[in-house]
């Protein structure tokens, strides 16, 4: 209930798709990519952050989220 999550896709190609991550809590969040249904395939190895440009941490098939943190993630390649 304290992450707010949703996918963005490019107009012109819809290949190229960002999942943002938000946690709203003063505690870190976990995300399970299965509640994700229904938006696309995203693999967490493939991931990285557009604003660090680092791989998140990841417990499994769930990222970790820390206190009042955010990923803009992508699996396209640089």
């Amino acid at each position: 209930p304290h992450l707010f999550a949703y996918v963005r896709t490019h107009p012109g190609d819809t290949s190229d798709r960002v999942l943002v991550v938000c946690n709203f809590d003063d505690s870190p969040q976990s995300l399970e990519f299965s509640d994700l249904r229904g938006q696309g395939r995203f693999r967490l190895d493939d991931l990285r952050d557009l604003y660090t440009g680092v791989r998140p941490e990841s417990a499994g098939d769930a990222l970790d989220v820390p206190a009042f943190g955010f990923y803009w993630l992508t699996d396209r390649r640089p």
